[in-house]
């Protein structure tokens, strides 16, 4: 008889003080300015700069250049972020709107969705093993102490070389440091 055994992983990172989320209520909440390098946990080698977060698809933007996002609520359902160099001057400035560029969900601002069957688009992953469902929620809120906060949750669950099976998930968090205006 032949049994086939599974793994089973659960991967997590975040800052070592770590804060719960606080519920937005009011996009007014979110008013202020954040650093925009991001503190995660102390095992984290790489830097999350909260513009890539707000502006993932302009390629002009020298993030690690950027000190603050400032973000302001012009409307219950319209934010204005506002990417600042170290001077002050604005480099990058876009409006979002609920329903469209993000929704409230459990208090916090949801701003990606993603489901995916792997294997993924072949020339991103080419020598992936894996098969099977993948889903990815990315969520930028502030935390009960007022600092910004991001986290990535993962789940997949498929076959590994199509006989083992594998369940993963986990939750990246970082903080973004309010400062003064």
């Amino acid at each position: 008889m032949l049994v086939a055994q599974g793994c089973v992983g659960v991967f997590s990172s975040a800052p070592p003080d770590n804060v719960e989320f606080a519920s937005v209520t009011d996009l007014h909440q979110l008013d202020g300015r954040y650093r925009n390098r991001g503190e995660g946990s102390p095992e984290q080698e790489w830097s999350l700069f909260l513009s890539s977060l707000v502006f993932p698809g302009d390629k002009t933007l020298d993030h690690a250049s950027i000190a603050a996002i400032d973000v302001r609520a012009t409307s219950a359902t319209a934010l204005v972020v506002r990417a600042l160099d170290a001077q002050g001057i604005v480099v990058k400035e876009s409006a979002f709107v609920r329903g469209r560029e993000f929704d409230l969900k459990e208090g916090r601002l949801r701003i990606s969705k993603r489901f995916a069957v792997s294997p993924f688009i072949e020339s991103e992953a080419p020598d992936n093993p894996f098969i099977g469902p993948m889903t990815e929620t990315v969520e930028l809120g502030i935390d009960l102490r007022g600092h910004g906060k991001y986290r990535s949750s993962n789940f997949a669950a498929g076959l590994v070389y199509l006989f083992m099976p594998v369940v993963l998930g986990g939750s990246d968090q970082v903080r973004f440091e309010r400062t003064a205006d």
